[in-house]
């Protein structure tokens, strides 16, 4: 008699399990459990890209800086404050010569000097230290 009692509990139970309302439910948490499963993927997904161009942006900071860092290490320099008048007011030193070329600009060929790069700058006035 338990016997029965026990399997007729067993047999109520999944009955109750395997309802139509149960296996609606449970979709339901299936399904809600998936939605922020993948909630947070993606914003893991996000954050992994914000952290690479915080990266890039940090890195731009830090040339940026190490740029005006060698430049400001320059102008502490006589020659760096000569570079800058020269570069800036167009000014010569005595005993120098100015030469102007006249023409159209296709007789003129022009050089362009690129700026030298923070590394360089930076062994410039380093070298400038031992140079005083």
């Amino acid at each position: 008699m338990k016997r029965k009692k026990v399997l007729q509990k067993k047999k109520s139970m999944q009955r109750m399990l395997f309802s139509i309302p149960m296996i609606i439910l449970l979709g339901i948490l299936v399904f809600f459990l998936a939605r922020g499963v993948t909630r947070m993927v993606m914003s893991s997904h996000d954050a992994g890209q914000n952290l690479a161009e915080e990266r890039i942006e940090l890195q731009r900071a830090q040339y940026r800086y190490d740029s005006l860092t060698a430049d400001l290490e320059l102008l502490r320099t006589d020659f760096g404050k000569e570079q800058l008048v020269r570069k800036k007011y167009d000014v010569v030193l005595p005993g120098e010569e100015v030469v102007k070329l006249i023409g159209g600009e296709e007789d003129v060929q022009i050089i362009v000097e690129e700026d030298p790069s923070w590394f360089s700058l930076f062994f410039d006035s380093i070298r400038s230290w031992f140079s005083k």
